[in-house]
């Protein structure tokens, strides 16, 4: 990464507005999949906790949400 490149840090509830907008999983569940390496994030000096959204895993956690995400878009558009 070069000098003028930074990662974008979200906190839990922007991560899910983003990435999940009007699903029922929790910024908890969004923590605890940063403790369990599901996600890249961190911990702040102070204590918050920040998802780095470009810097995720590829793990089958990853694959697994993927694919759930389509499955419920689906299933929101009609589909099958």
């Amino acid at each position: 990464m070069n000098s003028k490149t930074r990662d974008i840090k979200l906190k839990p509830k922007q991560y899910l507005d983003v990435y999940f907008p009007g699903s029922r999983i929790t910024t908890k569940t969004v923590i605890n999949w940063i403790k369990a390496g599901r996600l890249a994030g961190e911990k702040t000096p102070t204590g918050r906790w920040l998802v780095i959204p470009n810097k995720q895993p590829d793990s089958f956690f990853s694959n697994q949400l993927e694919a759930k995400s389509i499955e419920l878009l689906n299933k929101v558009m009609g589909g099958k």
